[in-house]
């Protein structure tokens, strides 16, 4: 690949265009209008654009190794007067490891509660592009002292296989980092807005708003704040769901249906605690609950209750209620609260 890109760059194309017989005049003016062009542009770099930036490291000398989620807060492009592009993104860690014995991303993701600001300058081997605070990346330190950030994606081929794309992957440089301890999102506004699906129905926030996932007899919906997300991270609000059946291993109890669910969200780094297990009612129906507190990007953490409900059949239904672990409990907590006490279920067909 390599041999492929020198064979065509303009000093190589240059050199089979010169005669033996010496330069004349105006062989000297071409030779030297030809070299200060290719000065000028290795020294200002590429446009801003991936499809014309060259890689000239093979694939499997891409860093390697376990990456972490990071969502980002700000994308934008800076041009100076020679109209060179630079990409500045501001990122935060989410706090979750793929593998925690790695150190590259052990710091990346303990600091949950920092935001970094990086700076991505194209060069042929580095491919800056935009950045979508909408989407999911994946981040590793590439320099033992944190200055330098490797980030890119996620590929998947026919089968279904992912992996950190090393095609799309963009190094950035550190510029400064600060603290965010925690994010203000707009309050709550009156509890009028109804949410129904296949027999179950509440009632939640008029300013919040509703993303809905089915599958089979299953469903699942995050009804959150619009501006509660960063990234794929929702600070404030609420999940809730359907799961058919519990487990065939074990009688389809209220309690069997309550361990299930806490199981499930412990594998995603939830901690439970168990002192706060309690019996509660929702929608006229006994239940469970239990409080939880979790990393989250920011630094003073999350935390929220899980509550679960059986349904008349052999699945249930669970609440995860969550916000920012600071004096925003003591509003998001009657909010809640509110929300359970309009839950109202219909006999399944």
């Amino acid at each position: 690949m390599a041999q492929k890109l020198l064979d065509r760059s303009p000093i190589k194309i240059l050199s089979h265009s010169l005669s033996s017989d010496g330069l004349d005049g105006a062989g000297c003016l071409v030779l030297f209008v030809a070299i200060a062009v290719v000065i000028v542009f290795l020294f200002l770099g590429t446009s801003a654009q991936r499809d014309l930036y060259f890689r000239v490291f093979p694939h499997r000398a891409g860093p390697q190794g376990s990456y972490v989620t990071v969502a980002v807060k700000e994308s934008l492009v800076n041009r100076t007067v020679f109209q060179r592009e630079t990409y500045v993104i501001k990122l935060i860690g989410t706090g979750h490891l793929s593998d925690k014995s790695d150190k590259n991303v052990a710091g990346l993701a303990a600091s949950s509660g920092l935001v970094y600001t990086l700076e991505c300058e194209p060069y042929f081997w580095n491919q800056c592009g935009p950045l979508s605070p909408d989407s999911t990346y994946y981040a590793r330190w590439t320099s033992p002292d944190h200055s330098r950030l490797a980030i890119s994606v996620l590929a998947k081929d026919k089968e279904g296989k992912s992996w950190i794309s090393q095609e799309k992957m963009q190094f950035y440089e550190l510029q400064r980092w600060e603290r965010r301890d925690t994010l203000q999102v707009s309050l709550p506004s009156k509890i009028t807005e109804i949410y129904i699906n296949a027999g179950f129905s509440l009632r939640y926030p008029q300013n919040w708003r509703v993303d809905e996932n089915k599958k089979d007899n299953q469903w699942s919906a995050t009804i959150a704040p619009p501006d509660a997300h960063l990234g794929t991270w929702v600070t404030h609000g609420f999940f809730v769901g359907h799961v058919v059946p519990i487990s065939s291993s074990s009688p389809a109890t209220l309690e069997n249906a309550f361990e299930q669910s806490k199981e499930h969200f412990q594998q995603g780094g939830l901690t439970f605690v168990d002192s706060s297990k309690a019996e509660t009612s929702v929608g006229g129906r006994q239940a469970l609950t239990i409080f939880y507190t979790e990393s989250s990007p920011l630094s003073v953490g999350e935390m929220g209750r899980l509550i679960v409900v059986r349904d008349d059949r052999d699945g249930y239904y669970y609440f995860l209620m969550f916000c920012p672990n600071d004096d925003q409990t003591y509003t998001y907590s009657p909010v809640f609260n509110g929300i359970l006490e309009t839950v109202r279920f219909e006999k399944m067909k």
